[in-house]
């Protein structure tokens, strides 16, 4: 369960903690009496199967032979479902441009849905150079720009070409050249081995939350937590930022917007959320480490310490709970041994939980 809770030193570590009293977790902030402990131990869980079926290697496999399809392109037919198309678009409301209405769109498969209502089903049966000119409406709610929510439109298109997926076929030569396995028999059976590990892995991901979820629904928080929550939703996000920025160039709240249609309200609100389930679940975690009388050994810091050195680019134990200093204010080492106290406490819950019957 280590490898789980690894996230909370992720969200804590670097807060700027300075100042804290010393009877305060350096971790969490937490100080003894912030959290009326209820039922933790013992709590029950249903566990998600890890069965898997025939039908699922084939779902597998065939998911396996789509993600190695060739983009082929089309110049006998005109459009239909399915299609990849490359298209030029210029969109009008009122018969005026707006903005970010127009563009290219070089890998656009209809029916995908990527595109408004109207949209992709208004260039099927067109055929490559051809023109035209599509009637849409905007959806009733469209949080990518609610001012043109439920606005009429249209869409001058140009196909400059179309192109199809084709699925390559399952046979000796897929299975030995692309999948590097001897026989149909070997190819199966690892897929089989994997979705088992993943399902197993989902399992025990759902009996994790579903216990520390209990644990934090049956502890009572004594003080308001408002000021922590604002430090770990700031640091969340600032996580996130440095994340954004680092794959793709942006900040966080743009690129859930362009992936997840988030309106700047919905980011903030869901931020908010995840900054109050960690710093409640910390809190928790800080009040069993107290009420179990949990320790830690030098060897359990120093093995914590060492499967973080690649994630936070160290080369030591040394330079790693230096960092940790620098950022935080706080002796790193003493910060690594809070986190192996808490994630113990969180072992704790999940390896006392009870399959419910």
């Amino acid at each position: 369960m280590k490898k789980i809770v690894m996230a909370a030193i992720v969200l804590s570590m670097c807060l700027a903690l300075a100042g804290c009293s010393k009877k305060e977790n350096p971790v969490t902030g937490y100080k003894s009496g912030d959290v009326t402990l209820g039922q933790y131990k013992g709590l029950s869980y249903t566990k998600l199967s890890t069965e898997v079926t025939e039908a699922d290697i084939d779902d597998d496999i065939e998911a396996d032979l789509n993600s190695h399809a060739e983009k082929v392109e089309v110049t006998d037919r005109p459009v239909k479902e399915g299609d990849i198309v490359d298209i030029d678009y210029v969109g009008k409301i009122d018969g005026v441009e707006f903005d970010r209405g127009s563009g290219n769109a070089p890998n656009l498969q209809i029916g995908s849905g990527v595109m408004i209502p109207g949209f992709e089903e208004g260039i099927i049966g067109m055929s490559k150079g051809e023109k035209k000119t599509i009637d849409v409406t905007f959806p009733e709610t469209y949080t990518n720009d609610p001012e043109k929510a439920g606005k009429a439109a249209t869409f001058d298109i140009t196909v400059n070409s179309i192109s199809e997926n084709v699925v390559p076929i399952l046979n000796d030569d897929f299975i030995k050249n692309t999948m590097k396995y001897d026989s149909l028999e070997a190819y199966r059976a690892a897929v089989r081995s994997e979705l088992e590990k993943e399902a197993e892995e989902n399992a025990e991901s759902r009996k994790f939350n579903d216990v520390i979820g209990a644990a934090v629904d049956n502890s009572t928080f004594n003080r308001d937590l408002k000021e922590e929550i604002t430090k770990a939703k700031a640091n969340l996000i600032a996580n996130y930022d440095a994340m954004a920025q680092g794959y793709y160039n942006t900040d966080a709240k743009t690129l859930f917007a362009a992936m997840y249609g988030m309106t700047d309200e919905q980011f903030e609100q869901t931020m908010e959320n995840q900054a109050t389930s960690n710093t409640k679940y910390n809190f928790m975690l800080s009040a069993i480490v107290e009420a179990e009388k949990i320790t830690a050994t030098d060897a359990e810091v120093t093995e914590y310490a060492q499967s973080l050195m690649s994630e936070y680019g160290v080369g030591s134990v040394e330079e790693l709970y230096k960092m940790i200093t620098d950022n935080s204010g706080i002796d790193g080492k003493t910060m690594i041994t809070e986190q192996v106290k808490l994630n113990k406490a969180s072992d704790l819950i999940v390896d006392s939980a009870v399959e419910a019957q």
